[in-house]
């Protein structure tokens, strides 16, 4: 089995290919709701997708990657530019964005959508996670408000702390979201209609319910960095009794919902226990990325389905949402399965004209 110490300064295999399996994972979890479902299907695709659990998924890359980053940099330069962090994270992010939103206000000038003065406030300024009631099409945004509150948190406590050269004290700081998360998921469910502050417990898209998933990358991150020996001798000493392990973690809790069995552990413990197995596959395909099926990981074509989900998560909601919203009739390429080719196509026109050319002037800003 061959393996590798990951470059700072280059591309980490297999990243794009897990993108590739969560943004399939969520197109299928959304299958459902477009026109044309076949109710008798539903059990079955219930089964086979778990949308949330592909969400936090992307969570665990997200942290991963935003650490490993902020590592390189104060490798190569001693410090962290927190100003030059943000403005890569903009151009990364609001170009899509922005044209998403822009689309929902032509389409709610022109046709019969809707949506509330509420609900653009809160797409605007990255709070629709905490939305209780926003337009089916723009609901989704939820986890790049999540994310987005992660971020403007952990790499300016990663300045502050000097946590580049102090793992310990790192994963102390990143061990908090991991315990609270839990204790935070079981409050919703023990009284999901509280209001004011408790939102911050009682709105099932609190991002306390989520920087578990988003801490448990950077944890990753920072044991790759700082302990890459033992980590490596822990992920690659047994390597197939280490993926079925997480493997397990995986699917036992996917089990148990769908029995609706075990809540007292599925409540609190069963997401962060996902988390951290899709956290450790993940980093045993970025070590030992020829290892197993993580070739497929690697795959060119899967790699470019990796490259297009940002674009596809965003814009994949317009084609699964009824025709009838936007006055349309029941036309084809809103309906199963079809509603996913408009979005594929959106997808490629959204990287190509938007992502690719704002790559080139984030790479400007990288020391």
């Amino acid at each position: 089995m061959h393996s590798s110490a990951p470059n700072s300064n280059k591309r980490l295999p297999s990243l794009d290919g897990w993108r590739a399996v969560c943004i399939i994972g969520i197109l299928g979890a959304h299958t459902p709701l477009a026109a044309g479902f076949p109710g008798e299907w539903e059990r079955a695709f219930l089964w086979l997708f778990d949308g949330y659990l592909r969400v936090r998924v992307f969570f665990v890359i997200s942290g991963f990657i935003i650490t490993w980053l902020m590592l390189a940099e104060y490798e190569r330069s001693g410090t962290i530019r927190l100003g030059a962090f943000y403005f890569r994270r903009a151009l990364r992010i609001l170009p899509v964005y922005g044209a998403f939103l822009l689309t929902l206000a032509l389409l709610q000038w022109f046709t019969p959508y809707e949506r509330t003065a509420g609900d653009w406030l809160r797409n605007l300024s990255f709070t629709s996670n905490f939305s209780t009631s926003s337009s089916f099409s723009s609901t989704h945004l939820w986890s790049l408000a999540v994310e987005e509150q992660f971020f403007l948190l952990w790499p300016a406590m990663f300045l502050f702390f000097g946590c580049a050269k102090k793992l310990r004290l790192s994963l102390f700081l990143l061990a908090v979201p991991v315990c609270i998360a839990p204790i935070t998921r079981s409050l919703q469910y023990l009284y999901p209609n509280a209001e004011g502050w408790h939102l911050l417990y009682s709105h099932r898209f609190s991002p306390l319910h989520f920087f578990d998933a988003l801490a448990l990358g950077a944890i990753f991150a920072m044991l790759l960095k700082h302990k890459d020996a033992q980590l490596r001798a822990g992920l690659l000493g047994s390597p197939r009794a280490v993926f079925i392990a997480a493997l397990t973690l995986i699917l036992t809790p996917h089990v148990l919902r769908q029995l609706m069995l075990l809540g007292p552990f599925t409540v609190p413990f069963a997401s962060s226990a996902q988390c951290f197995g899709f956290a450790v596959l993940i980093v045993q395909s970025v070590i030992a990325p020829s290892f197993g099926a993580y070739p497929l990981l690697n795959h060119w074509l899967v790699c470019r389905v990796g490259l297009l989900s940002y674009s596809l998560y965003i814009w994949q909601q317009l084609f699964c949402t009824h025709p009838e919203v936007f006055g349309l009739p029941p036309v084809w390429w809103m309906t199963v399965p079809f509603w996913v080719l408009p979005a594929i196509a959106a997808a490629f026109l959204s990287y190509h004209g938007l992502e690719v050319p704002f790559e080139g002037l984030r790479k400007r800003f990288r020391r």
